[in-house]
């Protein structure tokens, strides 16, 4: 695996839920180049969080069991709201678009920025059912 914080390597994990989704993924992703089995996995994931987070994945029983599979999960249900892997919310939208209305659009650039932040928005919370097509 490459060393934390080399280029090739997994971004740290800081214990922020909404970044755990991705985490997990970037890492398996380079797990599954260098053919790591389960328990390797395990062993080394660690070493791509910071302290405390390492200390408290220490103490996963799925972790000392050295199960790559049931840690995911276990990593999952720990933090709240990282299987969505985001915290958007109907207001968080809203103050997006009354912010941008109180800007000036001074080029395409500045347009495409602001639709795609609205659309990542948008698009989360209609998948969890928080806003309809007509909103």
């Amino acid at each position: 695996m490459p060393a934390p914080g080399s280029s090739k390597a997994p971004t740290k994990f800081t214990g922020e839920a909404q970044d755990l989704k991705d985490f997990i993924e970037e890492f398996e992703d380079c797990a599954d180049v260098q053919e790591l089995t389960d328990e390797e996995k395990v062993k080394m994931v660690i070493k791509y969080t910071d302290r405390e987070t390492m200390h408290y994945w220490k103490t996963l029983d799925a972790y000392a069991r050295k199960n790559w599979g049931a840690l995911k999960k276990d990593l999952l249900e720990a933090y709240p709201g990282a299987e969505k892997g985001h915290r958007f919310s109907v207001l968080g939208l809203r103050k997006l678009a009354q912010r941008q209305a109180r800007k000036r659009i001074a080029s395409e650039n500045d347009l495409v920025k602001y639709y795609q932040q609205f659309r990542v928005m948008s698009t989360a919370l209609k998948a969890d059912n928080k806003l309809t097509d007509n909103e």
